[in-house]
């Protein structure tokens, strides 16, 4: 299962991710969730996020990694979420105008992305999360499973 958290100060970008994002969730085994603040505040979401012990992937959606006017700059405040989250099942996707990499983002995606492309991406970013995740633990091989 997958969780999806917004962070959208944009109004018609935040009404268009939502809107793409309730059709690709009707269909899947995604949750999606609106947290409404920005930089502290949405660390303090992220941390309550991950002491409640969740096992499911979490991917943020936001426009503040690479809004130059937020309080600390994209690059400082992707690097901090990576040092604090990279252990956890975490992917990012940042929205900006310009279509270029940036550190520790996992994708980037333009304000006015359809929704086959925002589903592409999700899924991009969901398989990074799977493959770099632990292995689940299996119990020992029975006998007569020859190895």
């Amino acid at each position: 299962m997958i969780s999806i958290a917004t962070s959208i100060s944009n109004p018609e970008t935040k009404q268009h991710i939502t809107e793409l994002l309730s059709k690709i969730s009707a269909s899947d085994e995604i949750s999606v969730v609106d947290i409404d603040c920005q930089s502290k505040c949405l660390t303090e979401w992220l941390q309550s996020y991950y002491t409640r012990g969740t096992d499911r992937f979490l991917i943020l959606i936001s426009d503040v990694f690479a809004n130059p006017e937020t309080l600390r700059g994209a690059k400082t405040l992707a690097t901090d979420y990576q040092a604090e989250f990279g252990e956890c099942h975490f992917g990012t996707i940042a929205i900006t105008l310009q279509r270029q990499r940036l550190p520790d983002i996992d994708r980037t995606i333009p304000p006015d992305v359809n929704g086959e492309e925002l589903g592409r991406v999700i899924d991009l970013v969901a398989n990074r999360i799977r493959y770099v995740a632990a292995p689940q633990e299996y119990g020992p091989l029975s006998d007569g499973i020859c190895c």
